[in-house]
């Protein structure tokens, strides 16, 4: 048996739904799906073609790459990205796409995983303090053609941070249909909602996060905690990108209370704050907004 024939069948293996089709390129499953477990990450370094160093700017980071993997959809116009542990994250890859990396690039490529972040926001939102993380931790990778990430149950704005990177950077709306966004500019990035879940059209890999709106502190009800949300991701909320697990920093659902229509024994914003999350998922500027409704319209 040549090595070449025994790199063919060792690799798929390996590397589970992931198929050598030739050197340099890889494809997914019958149903063109690449799936991993347990957040492990595609192991491309055995794969990756070593080619000659060219220059791309991604959020302001110049990034040389020197070694790229093509993916190919065998039966689909696109190859999906899959990870076990977080189903409700899964990225679209198109045919003949090509991922580049700098030569620090080990090889690896994490599909989705929650890792714990930090870093300075735009001061109208809370900094995350978990993120999604596509690609990998150290560098940055590129993309010829725009791939998407579908965040099934995430609403409102999200950004992303680039590797090293202490700042967030707020991604803008994609124009188009949620359907069929139209594609960034090359490097570039844009998101779309449908007002349940939300598409990340992206030309790179880096940290992605969900975020909550900042609210200024207000006094504290009795019994309760008032003050800023913690702004972390809502890994255990029904939402990828979720409340804040403490305080008034909303939720990146973009949850306003709409007016009321008439005399209740709560307002109806209230009502679906009582609808849509446990009793323990709600946030003290909320439980205050309760309290203070039941003082003036209940008790006076």
């Amino acid at each position: 048996m040549s090595p070449t024939f025994f790199l063919f069948l060792l690799i798929p293996l390996l590397l589970g739904t992931v198929q050598v089709l030739e050197e340099g390129q890889i494809g997914g499953n019958g149903d063109d799906e690449i799936i991993v477990e347990n957040n492990e990450p595609l192991d491309l370094s055995n794969v990756a073609e070593t080619v000659p160093e060219t220059t791309e700017t991604v959020g302001g980071v110049e990034v040389q790459l020197t070694q790229e993997v093509e993916f190919i959809a065998v039966n689909n116009d696109v190859i999906v990205l899959i990870n076990t542990d977080t189903p409700a994250a899964t990225v679209e890859i198109p045919d003949q796409t090509i991922v580049s990396g700098p030569d620090a690039w080990n090889g690896k490529l994490t599909v989705s995983t929650f890792v714990a972040s930090s870093g300075s926001v735009d001061p109208a939102f809370v900094a995350p303090t978990t993120a999604l993380l596509f690609g990998s931790p150290d560098v940055i990778l590129v993309f010829d053609k725009a791939v998407t990430i579908l965040l099934t149950g995430t609403t409102g704005q999200v950004a992303y941070k680039t590797p090293g990177s202490s700042t967030w950077i707020l991604i803008s709306g994609c124009t188009g249909t949620y359907a069929a966004p139209d594609n960034p500019p090359a490097n570039g990035e844009c998101s779309i909602s449908n007002g349940a879940d939300t598409k990340i059209v992206t030309f790179h890999f880096t940290e992605f996060s969900g975020l909550s709106a900042s609210t200024p502190s207000t006094p504290s009800a009795p019994g309760s905690s008032g003050g800023g949300g913690s702004g972390n991701v809502g890994v255990g909320s029904p939402r990828i990108f979720g409340p804040g697990s403490s305080g008034g920093g909303g939720s990146s659902g973009g949850y306003s209370a709409p007016a009321d229509s008439g005399p209740r024994v709560f307002p109806a914003w209230f009502d679906n704050v009582k609808d849509w999350y446990r009793l323990g998922d709600i946030s003290a500027t909320e439980f205050l907004h309760a309290y203070q409704w039941i003082i003036e319209n209940v008790m006076k």
